[in-house]
This record gives structure tokens, sequence and C-alpha cells, in this order.
């Protein structure tokens, strides 16, 4: 890079005093191997979220079926419930009037007598 070209002229023309040179030029390769590793991990770290976050559509996913399917199940028994109220209701009235027949039909008798 065109800063490692300048700092080796820079430490060619400065001669003896050269370390503080080197201690820059070593410091800038560690920030750099460091920024390349930094980078890799945030890949690493946004591929785990997105598989996180295709794991947690597909549960989503899952649960809401599940709910569709329970409240679907729930409107069969309510329907069917309904039914048999409806006949309970109806067996109930056709029993009442027979009762009520029964009962007029004795009085008729017992008037007739």
């Amino acid at each position: 890079s065109s800063y490692r070209e300048f700092l080796e002229r820079t430490v060619d023309a400065a001669g003896e005093d050269t370390e503080e040179v080197w201690d820059l030029l070593n410091r800038h390769d560690t920030l750099r191997s460091a920024n390349t590793d930094l980078q890799g991990q945030v890949q690493e770290g946004e591929k785990a979220v997105d598989g996180m976050r295709s794991d947690l559509d597909a549960l989503t996913l899952s649960a809401e079926s599940a709910g569709l399917s329970r409240n679907r199940a729930v409107t069969g028994k309510r329907g069917a419930l309904e039914g048999f109220r409806t006949s309970r209701k109806a067996r109930e009235e056709g029993k009442e009037a027979a009762e009520d027949k029964a009962k007029d039909s004795m009085r008729e008798e017992a008037q007739v007598v």
C-alpha cells in the first residue's frame, strides 16, 4: 500500500532512529489483521442470526398453522354441540307436547265420566 511505501521511504531517510517507525508498521499490521478477523466474526454472526431468523419464522408458521387447525376443530365441535342441543330441544318439545296431549286426553276422559 502507499502508506507502507511512504513509511519505508521515511525509515530509509531517517537512518538510525527507525525503531518507532517499525513499531508503527507492526501496529498497523496487527490492527489490519484484527480488523480482518473482526469482519469475519461479524459475517459469521450475521449468518447465525439469519439461521435463527429462519428457524423462528418456521416455528411461527408452525404455531400459526397449529392454532388454525385447533380453531377449525373447535368450530366443528361447536357445530356438533349446537346440533345436539337443537336435537335435544326438539325431543323435549316433542315429549312436552306428548305429555300435554296425554293430560288433555285424561281430562277429557275425566269429564266424560
